[in-house]
């Protein structure tokens, strides 16, 4: 299995937060598919943060996609002035939540969805996270947040609450780095 060979590339819309681009590709074994659209995205950057109490700061807000108030993780774009993807989610989660932490980890790398999207999302740990501010007054962004035990979160996602695909995806991968996940054997 090889990649696709790009023939022609053309682009739909250009914008900040999002690029579409319309492609016409050979597969290794000479059939053309066109179109092939790839949404182009910014990094994305995302934060399982806990307080000294080991409880787990989620987010609630409103999704326009889906016209919902959804549980969440604190979450962004990289911007193009930011100088690493830690200092993306340490400004994500303080414009946010007010929060801020002096310990963050890589916990590991997402891709959204490799079929049609060329980014990736950054996910973190932060331990120990204080309120130092209020956060930024966003119209966008109205979010509230509430902590809660690794079992409530776990017990959110379960039942369908907490049900954004990366964010539950970001939760277990932290989880799993942070060896917070008992696993039951079938033993």
């Amino acid at each position: 299995m090889t990649n696709w060979r790009v023939k022609k590339s053309k682009y739909i819309l250009k914008h900040k937060y999002m690029t579409i681009r319309e492609d016409i590709c050979e597969t290794s074994d000479g059939a053309i598919i066109d179109p092939y659209f790839v949404l182009e995205f910014p990094t994305w950057v995302q934060v399982l943060a806990f307080n000294s109490d080991n409880k787990i700061l989620v987010t609630r807000q409103y999704r326009h996609g889906v016209q919902q108030v959804i549980y969440g993780l604190p979450t962004g774009y990289t911007e193009t002035e930011d100088i690493s993807d830690e200092e993306s989610i340490r400004r994500e989660l303080l414009e946010e939540t007010g929060y801020t932490s002096e310990k963050f980890i890589s916990v590991g790398q997402l891709q959204p969805n490799p079929a049609t999207q060329n980014n990736i999302v950054h996910c973190f740990a932060a331990f120990d996270i204080k309120k130092t501010e209020e956060p930024a007054d966003d119209p966008s962004e109205r979010i509230t947040t509430e902590f809660v035990s690794v079992e409530k979160l776990l017990k959110l996602i379960s039942n369908g609450e907490f049900a954004h695909a990366l964010h539950v995806a970001g939760v277990f991968l932290a989880l799993s780095k942070l060896e917070l996940l008992k696993l039951k054997s079938d033993r």
